[in-house]
């Protein structure tokens, strides 16, 4: 399909913003080889501040956690998902360390 020029300039913002996310150093980790290409990095800066939420992009798709009430519920959830990402081999340590220090 055909995109108009706005939808064409909110799609390119939205790349812009994760672009800028990955050089502000949010970007957590990247797989070595092609076929397991994963880029992991969190969104702890989440516009709504009143809840207590993030966004892990795995670089297939977003994983949303939250909002939840307090912050140690969104620890509790990235602690989670990030020991089944390490325990099945789709994250290392290193990584899931990464992600759990911004929560912290």
């Amino acid at each position: 399909g055909e995109l108009t020029q706005e939808e064409a300039a909110a799609a390119i913002a939205q790349y812009q913003s994760a672009l800028s996310g990955i050089e502000d150093e949010v970007q957590v980790g990247k797989r070595s080889s092609y076929e397991e290409d994963q880029i992991f990095f969190s969104m702890p800066n989440n516009p709504q501040s009143e809840v207590f939420q993030t966004v892990l992009y795995d670089g297939n798709s977003y994983r949303n956690f939250g909002p939840y009430n307090t912050k140690a519920e969104l620890y509790a959830a990235l602690e989670q998902y990030t020991n089944d990402q390490t325990k099945s081999g789709n994250m290392t340590e290193v990584e899931a360390n990464s992600i759990l220090d911004k929560y912290r």
